[in-house]
């Protein structure tokens, strides 16, 4: 606005002193503690999860109580099948192991009675002085006859062991996967039924292109289907920028108004601000996240609703004076001050303003709390 003419002035005083804002946010409840539970993903492939029980939204739950069920008739038999052919296979090891224990057994005895005949044909050799020369060569053939089918058989034993332990190996590797089996199929059986894993109170967490579910309804996998969250703490997280945020002490104070119930005001106080930065695109503003805890309770304050804050700031000194007289002229802010040759424009920078008062800086004002006196024109 254009400069006014000092003709009619009257004194104007700037005195040091405190100012304080009201910063006003908008935010969003949010539970202190909650946890969301999906549809069950399967170790099995299921492209879709019949429903057959929902708990409503709204109602309270205690910690491990029913919330939600699909159907799992067909897990159910395959976890039966897996429990059966576990059973088949275990009996299976144990067949497998007695038949190699026989096997290991019957080796032994054929082992013994060619050591027994070696014995016996070195016995006979024994006896040349008074045998014959056919005799003797009839022995001597025996006894390395015998002497082979021993080597032969203690080879073959070795082998036959090494072969019977491999079988008795892949019998319980095979028993072992179809446990593994077997105990996925129970669990994915398990995790047909969701329970709270909190007490508290149900919300439904469903995209909104399912509309209302109800028993039957098929659901993908992966799928947020409730949320669990505990109503006695209730957060409100907020986006200060980094204009407010030296405004806010450690310790603020805010009013907090929700929007879906105009006459609702609750008192809360900062818990925490987050470091860390984010800036919307295309802007240059940055933001910060802030987190305030609602200091009472009450039942319409539910999580995802908009609420609006009122945040008492931080009182700050400085030099003060009230809006009326500070005028701007392109752009820059001045008041009509004393001088000795009469009243001039002095140029002032402004730091903030609040209510009725602009908090300023001057050099002639300088930083010492004196009294200044400034005069501007008024019509």
């Amino acid at each position: 606005m254009a400069a006014r003419s000092p003709a009619d002035s009257a004194a104007v005083q700037a005195h040091w002193g405190t100012i304080a804002r009201t910063i006003r946010v908008t935010g969003r409840i949010v539970p202190a503690r909650s946890a969301v539970l999906l549809v069950p993903q399967l170790n099995q492939r299921f492209a879709r999860l019949t429903l057959s029980y929902l708990a409503p939204s709204g109602v309270r739950v205690k910690r491990g109580q029913v919330v939600a069920a699909f159907d799992r008739t067909r897990l159910q038999d395959a976890a039966a099948d897996a429990q059966a052919e576990y059973r088949r296979l275990t009996s299976q090891v144990r067949e497998t192991a007695a038949k190699n224990a026989a096997q290991a057994a019957q080796r032994a005895v054929a082992l013994r009675q060619a050591l027994s005949a070696q014995g016996h044909a070195r016995l006979e050799l024994e006896k040349r002085p008074v045998l014959t020369a056919l005799q003797i060569a009839t022995d001597q053939v025996q006894l390395a006859d015998a002497a082979a089918h021993v080597r032969a058989l203690r080879a073959a034993d070795v082998w036959l062991a090494k072969e019977a332990a491999a079988k008795l190996q892949a019998a319980r590797l095979q028993r072992d996967q179809q446990k593994v089996l077997w105990r996925r199929a129970e669990a994915d059986s398990q995790k047909m039924v969701l329970r709270a894993p909190l007490a508290g109170m149900l919300a439904s967490a469903l995209p909104a292109y399912y509309g209302k579910p109800a028993p039957g309804t098929p659901l993908y996998s992966g799928v947020s289907l409730l949320r669990v969250f505990d109503p006695r703490r209730m957060l409100v997280r907020a986006q200060l920028s980094e204009m407010d945020l030296a405004w806010v002490p450690p310790h603020a104070r805010a009013q907090v108004r929700v929007d879906a119930y105009p006459g609702l005001a609750l008192p809360a106080h900062l818990l925490r601000i987050n470091p860390i930065a984010v800036s919307p695109m295309f802007t240059s503003v940055h933001n910060f996240t802030a987190t305030f805890v609602l200091d009472r309770n009450d039942p319409r304050a539910l999580p995802d609703l908009n609420a609006s804050l009122a945040i008492a700031s931080r009182p700050r000194a400085g030099w003060l004076l009230p809006r009326r007289e500070v005028h701007y002229f392109h752009g820059q802010a001045f008041v009509w001050a004393g001088a000795p040759r009469g009243r001039r424009r002095r140029p002032v920078q402004v730091v903030t303003f609040a209510g009725p008062w602009i908090e300023v800086q001057a050099l002639w004002l300088g930083s010492a709390p004196r009294r200044r006196r400034a005069t501007e024109a008024r019509p």
